[in-house]
């Protein structure tokens, strides 16, 4: 996640921490540092707990040879988790670019397991249940 968005998603915060900085005669940026360090941390946490999130639901009768794809399978466990996750911050979180999440995602569209509901500004994903 750029800076820019941590900074934005905290500004009391952040400017909390620029005021600590200068209250003193001396500048001490420490709290300036711990602020930044603090938001970082809980930012890739969000991210690893995304990513360690498991979903299995395979049928029993699935073939052995049928490829599995890993991506798509870690864009239904990040709707899963956020149906508003956007395909910026999908992409980022796996290290992909937009345009293959969106790939992926009319992909899964096509196939009946996902769809989109409302705006792509105000919308969300709803995963689609299949019938076992």
């Amino acid at each position: 996640m750029p800076i820019e968005t941590l900074v934005h998603h905290n500004q009391a915060l952040y400017y909390k921490a620029l005021q600590d900085s200068h209250a003193v005669a001396q500048v001490d940026c420490r709290p300036f540092i711990d602020f930044m360090l603090d938001a970082i941390a809980n930012s890739l946490y969000k991210y690893i707990d995304v990513a360690t999130q498991t979903v299995v639901d395979v049928p029993a009768n699935v073939p052995a040879n049928v490829p599995v794809n890993e991506l798509s399978d870690k864009i239904l466990t990040m709707v899963r988790a956020n149906p508003k996750v956007t395909a910026q911050k999908m992409a980022l979180a796996l290290g992909v670019a937009d345009k293959t999440i969106k790939r992926h995602l009319k992909t899964l569209g096509e196939q009946g397991r996902i769809q989109r509901v409302g705006s792509d500004k105000a919308g969300h994903w709803e995963i689609i249940d299949r019938p076992a």
